[in-house]
């Protein structure tokens, strides 16, 4: 919620009273919030497209992928595994 408070005034401008106007800003709120997450996960895919790019071993960007990614989901152990 937000709150907004304004005077009300008699005719010779004395204040008299005042009146609480309140705003539901739970959209805005949840609004705010999912823009940061959406901000963080394009900034995590930002890190990890430029740690990976100059790369050419396979492995290495796996190395490298794995351990953004453990980072980013703050993670103390990430690992990846081949089923075939």
């Amino acid at each position: 919620m937000d709150l907004e408070y304004l005077p009300i005034r008699d005719g010779t401008g004395e204040p008299i009273g005042s009146l609480a106007i309140v705003f539901d800003i739970t959209q805005r709120v949840l609004a705010a919030r999912r823009l940061a997450q959406s901000e963080e996960l394009y900034r995590f895919l930002d890190d990890l497209g430029q740690a990976v790019a100059s790369l050419y071993d396979a492995d290495e960007v796996l190395a490298v992928t794995t351990r953004i990614a453990a980072a980013h989901l703050r993670l103390s152990n990430c690992a990846y595994a081949d089923g075939s």
